[in-house]
């Protein structure tokens, strides 16, 4: 309970001094009880005085009293700051955030279709240009068969012209070996490759050269090589011409026959 009580202290100088009583107005026994009595005073002998006044015994010292380590309190923590934002502008804030997650979604997604198309469009040309190199060899193969059949077919008729004109065997084993000689299948073999891409890259620049070509992956003592090659050609004359374009494309080349 509060109490709001005014306190007065006097000025010491203004109070009149206190006076005391005289020694003997008062007698010694006026202010003792009936069980109370007046004592002599002490003697001034120290020995005496020694003797006669028991010891006291002394008392036990009190207890240290039990420390204990100081408690060090955290520091308090900042109080949060109040949202004095408006019921607006939390919600303008939660839809561009909303805004800004669907955008980076769809990002995400248009990325992945992207790298989707062109993961498909290099697979659609990788197969395009194996079945352009099967379809090549197989119209190789018909040309050749064709031209095969085409210089036996000349061979036989030189052979029956020369028995007509009355050569006989030996004149028409000849002009069967000079048509033979001047017709067949004829390749030209730009060089053979250890390394891959150096192969790929002179049949780069030979078809560039207006030729085509095919590869031969053959086993030597050396290794694997890649043998480059142009044609067939039906004739050596062809061939020659062949041979001449890869020349002025700065290639050079070895008629075989086949």
């Amino acid at each position: 309970m509060v109490v709001d009580a005014p306190i007065t202290i006097p000025d010491k100088d203004k109070l009149p001094p206190l006076r005391a009583p005289a020694a003997d107005s008062v007698p010694a026994r006026a202010s003792l009880d009936d069980r109370e009595e007046v004592l002599s005073p002490a003697p001034k002998n120290p020995v005496v005085a020694q003797a006669s006044t028991p010891p006291v015994a002394a008392k036990p010292a009190a207890p240290a009293p039990e420390t204990r380590p100081a408690v060090v309190e955290p520091p308090a923590r900042p109080a949060a700051k109040p949202d004095t934002r408006t019921d607006d502008a939390r919600a303008a804030e939660e839809a561009a955030r909303e805004a800004a997650r669907v955008k980076r979604e769809q990002e995400a997604e248009a990325r992945a279709k992207r790298a989707q198309e062109t993961q498909a469009k290099r697979d659609q040309d990788t197969q395009a240009r194996r079945e352009q190199e099967a379809q090549a060899r197989r119209e190789q193969e018909v040309r050749a068969k064709r031209e095969a059949e085409e210089t036996a077919k000349r061979q036989e008729a030189a052979r029956a012209r020369a028995l007509l004109e009355g050569r006989g065997t030996a004149g028409a084993d000849a002009a069967a070996a000079k048509v033979a000689s001047d017709s067949g299948r004829f390749i030209i073999q730009v060089g053979a490759f250890a390394d891959a891409d150096k192969a790929r890259e002179v049949r780069q620049q030979a078809e560039r050269a207006g030729v085509k070509t095919y590869v031969q992956v053959v086993d030597t003592a050396q290794g694997k090589r890649t043998r480059v090659r142009v044609g067939p050609y039906a004739s050596r004359a062809e061939a020659e011409k062949a041979a001449a374009a890869l020349k002025k494309a700065g290639l050079s080349g070895a008629i075989l026959s086949l």
